[in-house]
């Protein structure tokens, strides 16, 4: 392959250069023109076997100017690259030494990374795939031991990172950009070794067996460790959000689109211990609107007093007064379906609002 000098990294502050004149809003990725992903199996493997790196590029859209970079740790051999039309032969580079954090969380371990760069003057709205099948190196291979920096995994594993990220410009204009970044665990050994009689620990063999085990439990393992992150609202899963609103009797569940659902989820509790006042349902319309909110409550601002004055149930101070009452106004960008945002806002102020009063709704598009 091609030598050539290190190129500019993929950043997004970079991307005004390509004509971006707004910072990127945050979207679904389902809304975005450009996905990544990437993939490795197996994500714990044993020196010297043999690792597919799969990298998935998804535009929904024409993209022109694209640029994709797959960065690779220099432990991780290149045997050999399947490569999608119209993508050629990538410009490959030495980027230098980038560190990776340690298992057990102290000081950092920097490797040498191989980059892998295409430039492709127009893509089509569809999925590319390129295939990377790599050999995690044995440190024997490199006396000098440059591939592993002079850190070959042992009992403990080398943790690589695999970064890859794309940008380009959407038809519209607007500079897109997407990044993913992954690890996988290299071993020398299983580390359950330990767990066993000292005989088994100088078996090469059992070593690796148990590494095979090792990978099966790993996702557990690894929800276990992060458990707390499934019930964090910011990163959550989406499939999680719907079951936590459940917990805690979220108002129209089924209608929130994933990030409003992540902010109310946010402000559950502040919400509810205000429930019921001007300035929670305000807050909650506007969360759901986007829109401007404002309340008036309707007060006896014509109090008389004289021979025909009288009180009852049912009659309130003043003239023209409307008791327990309050207006709503609603300034928003109009939607698709008016009549179905109007239904929802009603249903939404007669669930939160103090069972006793009565409200009227005014609604402004813009």
């Amino acid at each position: 392959m091609t030598t050539t000098a290190p190129a500019r990294p993929l950043t997004p502050a970079s991307l005004t250069e390509a004509g971006a004149t707004q910072p990127l809003a945050r979207r679904s990725r389902r809304d975005q023109p450009l996905v990544i992903s990437v993939i490795a199996t197996p994500m714990v493997a044993y020196i010297g076997e043999t690792v597919t790196v799969h990298l998935r590029l998804e535009a929904s859209q024409p993209i022109h100017s694209a640029e994709l970079l797959c960065a690779l740790p220099a432990p991780l051999h290149v045997q050999h690259i399947h490569i999608p039309p119209p993508l050629q032969a990538p410009l490959q580079h030495d980027a230098g030494l980038r560190a990776t954090l340690c298992t057990d969380g102290v000081g950092n371990t920097a490797y040498n990374t191989q980059e892998f760069i295409w430039s492709v003057a127009h893509l089509d709205a569809r999925r590319y795939d390129v295939l990377f099948e790599v050999t995690i190196a044995h440190s024997a291979d490199d006396p000098s031991s440059e591939r592993w920096n002079g850190h070959p995994p042992g009992d403990s594993p080398a943790l690589l990172d695999i970064e890859a990220e794309v940008r380009g410009i959407a038809g519209n204009g607007e500079a897109v950009f997407a990044r993913q970044i992954i690890q996988i665990s290299a071993r020398g050994r299983s580390r359950w070794l330990r767990h066993l009689p000292s005989l088994y620990r100088e078996d090469e063999f059992m070593g690796r067996w148990l590494i095979l085990f090792e990978r099966l439990w790993q996702p557990i393992e690894q929800q276990i460790a992060l458990i707390d992150h499934y019930f964090d609202p910011l990163i959550a899963p989406p499939s999680m959000l719907r079951w936590l609103a459940s917990w805690v009797d979220c108002p129209l569940e089924n209608v929130l689109h994933e990030e409003q659902l992540r902010q109310w989820l946010r402000q559950a509790t502040s919400l509810y211990r205000r429930r019921g006042t001007r300035a929670a349902l305000q807050e909650l319309l506007e969360l759901y609107t986007g829109g401007h909110v404002e309340i008036s409550e309707a007060r006896a601002a014509n109090l008389t007093l004289g021979k025909e004055a009288r009180l009852g149930a049912g009659v309130a101070l003043g003239k023209a007064n409307h008791p327990h009452t309050f207006h709503v106004r609603v300034r928003m960008t109009k939607p698709e379906d008016p009549d179905v945002w109007e239904r929802n806002i009603r249903r939404l102020i007669a669930m939160e609002k103090p069972a006793h009063t009565t409200f009227s709704l005014e609604v402004e598009y813009c």
